[in-house]
């Protein structure tokens, strides 16, 4: 569990690409089901040409859960890329630190 803490902003990046995939492919698959079932219950209810809406429904479905899956991914994958740059903020800060105190003690040695 410890490759978990070592590279965070990688880990959301690549929870955000699975969770994309996962939510299409179920997305994809209860279309289908949703449009069957829309069309029984407008049969069942003798709701008569209502029957015609079940295909606008599912595609409406579709379409509108596979973009509301892709801006849930791009939130978290972006919150992965802040976590990555903030690492690379860190490390450049340290090695600023780093070259300022060493500048400093030959200064002073001078």
């Amino acid at each position: 569990m410890n490759f978990l803490y070592k590279d965070v902003g990688k880990v959301f990046k690549t929870l955000a690409a699975v969770k994309f995939f996962i939510e299409v492919i179920t997305i994809w698959l209860s279309s289908p089901v949703i449009m069957l079932g829309s069309t029984i219950i407008f049969i069942v209810l003798d709701l008569g040409l209502m029957c015609l809406l079940a295909f606008p429904i599912g595609i409406t479905f579709l379409i509108c859960g596979t973009f509301i899956s892709l801006l849930n991914s791009w939130i978290i994958y972006g919150f992965g890329e802040i976590i990555d740059s903030n690492v690379e903020s860190k490390k450049l800060l340290s090695e600023i630190k780093a070259s300022l105190v060493s500048s400093n003690a030959r200064r002073n040695n001078l």
